[in-house]
């Protein structure tokens, strides 16, 4: 059951990959912009590729929130290419989820390490490849602690199974 009170929503940017390149130069200088509750954080930018690790975690703190607002929150990743005409962004792709599908989606209210595709949300008939992005978005409500992993271990078990 979500709760009214204080809640912590992490976003983990790792990757992109497959963006279409947006430059003259064939490549795009992608930049992520997450928004949260009306709270809006972005990465650097990665010059000049289509491919690029960003590895950056984004926390959003959002005290007293009440249920009306919590079924009605969205979380949305935009990928931009950050050098657009007249230094405005280009849009490139977007991935947008409901604050109660995370926090539903399991006991841990996380998604992780989950590839995306990304979608042109000003268009709806394009769904065309306009790239992927690989992140983790965990919710940690009222009382509750954030899940731990042990990468480590994760890197090995996959090694494991691509060895079998």
């Amino acid at each position: 059951e979500v709760k009214e009170g204080d809640y912590t929503v992490m976003v983990h940017v790792i990757e992109v990959a497959d963006l279409p390149a947006k430059d003259l130069n064939g490549s795009s200088d992608p930049v992520v912009y997450i928004s949260c509750f009306d709270q809006l954080k972005h990465t650097q930018i990665k010059s000049n590729c289509t491919n690029a690790v960003f590895d950056d975690l984004f926390t959003f703190n959002l005290d007293g929130l009440k249920k009306d607002d919590l079924d009605g929150g969205v979380i949305r990743i935009d990928v931009k290419d950050a050098d657009g005409p007249m230094n405005s962004n280009d849009q490139i792709g977007s991935f947008q989820v409901d604050f109660e599908t995370i926090y539903y989606l399991n006991k841990k209210h996380e998604m992780y390490r989950e590839w995306v595709n990304l979608v042109d949300m000003q268009s709806n008939s394009n769904f065309s490849n306009i790239g992927r992005i690989q992140l983790s978005i965990t919710i940690v409500g009222p009382g509750e602690k954030a899940p731990l992993h042990d990468r480590k271990k994760e890197i090995e078990e996959e090694a494991n199974k691509q060895a079998e």
